[in-house]
């Protein structure tokens, strides 16, 4: 929660810069000099409009984010009475407008396009899509549009955040629990939940997201439970790394390359 929260602050801090920049820009474009100087002025500003409309629609998909991973975690704000609570008071306004906030539908439909959705041979074997691109440009909020349009379609479903410094046992037995296997104990070693999670998969269609997988190491063990059963199952991973995209869709699948925005 910590990290969600500093992350959101950040953002709250880039969404006030940015303001401050066009406004900025804005005073400073005035209608004063000759006709040749206004157009070379406004000649000049087009890159740093530009510069600013790239800024915003970066920060629409870091808000889109950071509002999808608020609703998954089930985020609480503190009570209004706590002597030590802190409520940033832009934090509202990001929320009223998040939800309204829309363009995603493009890349969604590549996603599923990549899935290959279809009845064939080709779509029964098990397909990875790794979605890839810098932090900010809306990678979990497009995996969790991605699995909502398609979930239906799957016998069992999870969608897991891997993170920076990852606990392996803890996300084998998030998966395990939201596919449906009972009976697992905190004390179940990695061994054993990844071979809980094959015999319960062995026959089933799956859909998995294996969110924020920042190193190929924790996406080789997970791997070993998700096994390819020929029933059409899909995993979808989000990371950072180009390297590791192309590690987790090493064995016929593919990489989507996130752009600076969803347009």
């Amino acid at each position: 929660m910590k990290d969600w929260r500093d992350k959101l602050r950040e953002l709250a801090y880039d969404m006030e810069d940015c303001i401050d920049a066009f406004m900025s820009h804005v005073d400073h474009e005035g209608d004063k000099g000759t006709v040749f100087m206004r157009f070379f002025r406004k000649f000049k500003n087009l890159k740093a409009r530009k510069e600013i409309d790239n800024q915003i629609e970066e920060l629409k998909a870091r808000a889109i984010e950071a509002s999808e991973r608020h609703k998954r975690y089930n985020l609480v704000q503190p009570a209004h009475n706590s002597s030590t609570s802190f409520v940033d008071p832009r934090l509202s306004a990001l929320y009223e407008e998040v939800e309204k906030l829309v363009g995603i539908d493009g890349p969604k439909k590549h996603i599923i396009e990549l899935l290959n959705m279809g009845t064939n041979v080709s779509s029964a074997k098990l397909k990875v899509v790794s979605i890839v691109g810098c932090g900010g440009l809306g990678k979990t909020t497009l995996a969790k549009q991605v699995y909502d349009t398609i979930r239906s379609q799957f016998l069992c479903a999870a969608f897991v955040s891997v993170s920076q410094s990852p606990d392996v046992r803890k996300i084998l037995r998030h998966i395990a629990k939201e596919v449906g296997i009972n009976g697992n104990t905190p004390d179940d070693e990695e061994q054993q939940l990844i071979d809980k999670l094959r015999k319960h998969l062995h026959d089933k269609r799956y859909l998995i997201v294996i969110d924020d997988v920042w190193d190929a190491k924790p996406w080789e063990t997970i791997k070993l439970a998700l096994m390819n059963n020929n029933y059409g199952s899909r995993i979808i991973t989000t990371t950072r790394s180009n390297a590791v995209a192309s590690c987790c869709s090493s064995q016929g699948g593919n990489v989507y390359q996130m752009k600076p925005q969803f347009r």
